[in-house]
Order: C-alpha cells, then structure tokens, then sequence
C-alpha cells in the first residue's frame, strides 16, 4: 500500500510505502527536500467494534475523538456510506454509527485501519447496513442485508469528507445557482478541499473557462455530462479519454474565475440533438425511487444463501 499526505495546495508532504508485511519505507518534507528511513516491526491484526453517536454539531471526527479512536477512521467512514449519506451536510444530531473494522499494529503501536468489515448507519438521512463479503471468483465488497451492492451509478457528493472547524459546518450545504442560463450546484469549500469523480466516467476536457476558471469536464455512461468549475487543481495528469473510477481525486477546491469565494461549481446536462440539456445537480441527492440506481450484481441463490450464513456474526454485532 501507497498512503500519501499532501497540503492543501496540493504539494506532497509524506509518503509512506509498505514494502512488506511490517516493512516501511517513510519520506517526509524538511526544508527543500525529504528526510527518508526504514522502520521494520512484527505485525498484528485485531477486529475492533466502534459505536458513535454524533453530538450538536454533527461532527464525526468529534465523535471519534469521544470515542477515543483515531480520526482516520472518519474517510473510511464516509467512503463506506458515500452513495446512501453525505456526512458532510446530511449528518445530524444523534445519529449513531456502528462499524467493525480491521486494525493493523506494528509491534503495540497502532498503525493504522485495515478494511471496514461492516456498517450500520441509523439517521435522519437514511438507515443502512453493510457487511463485507467476497463472492465466489470476486472482489471483497460491502453488501446490505439482502445481498445488494453497496454502490449506485453516482454519489451523494462531489466532494470527499475532510475536516472543517465546527462553525463552518452551517455553510456547507449545497445550493443551486444560475448563471447565464446554466443551473449548477455551489459547494462552499475551504482552497483545497477534495474534488471526487461522481461516478465511472471518463475526462473530456480540461480547460481554463473565463468566469468558470480551471475546469474538468467528465462523461458516465448513459451519456451524463459532469463539469467542475473554479478549481485550484486537477490532480494527476488527466487528459481526454482517460478513464477514472467513482470516488477517484480529480481535483481541488479553489477560487480560479470569477468568484468571490472557495468553491467547486458543479453542473450537469445531457446532449439532445446537439443541444445542452442542463439537468439540476441536486438529484444526487433524492431519496426513495428517485436515487440513482445500484450498480452490480446482487447476490442470489447458492451465492446470497452463503453470504446470510458466513454474516450472522456480524448482522449480531451491527444490530
């Protein structure tokens, strides 16, 4: 595994490759340049259960902390119910949060999370469980009870979870805006802020667009246009026709163009007879049979049978 930390610019930091069970190879920034080392500990695994009930301002990362975890299980968190809860503007007081997740140690120090094994989310904005299970022939996945995967054809936000003081939280909720005719949807968020693919998609344009200041435009299948706008950076070197996976870091926050603010503007639109169709981008966000749909197979027959038996555990635990 490759972890990476990098400021808000988006200029590398720390790198930390894991060469092999135990084995580190650490660089960190200092000065003009990275101070490199080795570290090698014996290893352990151990299965922790972590129940969290948000506070006043519904933030996760304090829950965490009166938890007595490490906040970096709170992306984990947020990945894992992306497509049913945006924790970012759709969390709220009282919710509670029920995980079992793997926990890696070198020597008696802890290291960091493994994989999230299960997950209940009860809240206003939804209530869902998921178990991990690997299919015959398949990937380990995140499935619910009834055996449906865990992902849907687009997420609840454009932006991955990240950290913001507890009295920024009230600015976070998206809005639509137009401008010039085309609707989009206003995140207000710190320069820097992670900008994610909202589904399987590929790049077809990266520009500098006046007012919309830097831009990534993206296609899904079915024929979706996605463009974001005033970003401070596209992250990697995309480029048209590359492909990039839902959740994948594409770019930044910032507040290139005409704007008074950090932002990422978000529009969508299908082409019909060569004519944009601006469609509003909130509808990532419906509930009930206007979601968008569940991508993959679900399990059933011989499959779902064995996937209800090798969960019982863990549906006990989640309860």
């Amino acid at each position: 595994p490759l972890r990476l930390a990098s400021d808000r610019h988006g200029e590398l930091q720390a790198l930390e490759i894991e060469l092999g069970e135990g084995h580190l190879l650490q660089a960190c920034r200092e000065g003009g340049g990275y101070v490199v080392r080795t570290l090698q500990h014996p290893t352990s695994t151990d299965v922790a259960v972590v129940d969290l009930e948000l506070g006043r301002d519904a933030d996760l990362g304090a829950a965490l902390d009166a938890a007595g975890e490490p906040r970096e299980l709170g992306p984990l968190i947020a990945e894992a119910l992306a497509y049913d809860v945006d924790l970012m503007t759709e969390a709220r007081p009282g919710d509670r949060i029920k995980v079992v997740v793997e926990k890696r140690f070198l020597g008696e120090r802890f290291h960091r999370f493994g994989p999230i094994l299960g997950i209940r989310f009860a809240g206003e904005a939804a209530s869902v469980t998921y178990h991990r299970y690997r299919p015959a022939g398949g990937e380990a996945e995140l499935y619910s009870r009834e055996g449906e995967p865990r992902r849907r054809a687009l997420r609840r936000s454009p932006v991955a979870f990240h950290t913001v003081a507890a009295d920024a939280r009230g600015l976070l909720e998206p809005t639509l805006e137009v401008i010039t005719g085309r609707s989009g949807a206003m995140y207000r968020r710190p320069e820097g802020a992670p900008v994610v693919a909202l589904g399987d998609a590929r790049v077809r344009a990266v520009d500098e667009a006046g007012d919309a200041g830097l831009t990534l435009e993206l296609e899904l299948e079915g024929g979706l246009h996605l463009r974001y706008a005033h970003l401070s950076r596209v992250v990697g070197a995309l480029a048209p026709g590359d492909a990039v996976r839902s959740g994948q870091l594409v770019g930044l926050a910032g507040h290139t163009g005409k704007t008074a603010s950090d932002r990422v503007r978000v529009e969508m639109w299908r082409e019909e007879g060569g004519e944009a169709a601006m469609l509003d981008p909130l509808f990532i966000q419906a509930s009930g049979d206007g979601r968008p749909p569940r991508i993959g197979e679900a399990l059933a027959g011989a499959e779902l049978d064995r996937f209800r038996e090798d969960t019982v555990s863990l549906g006990r635990i989640l309860r």
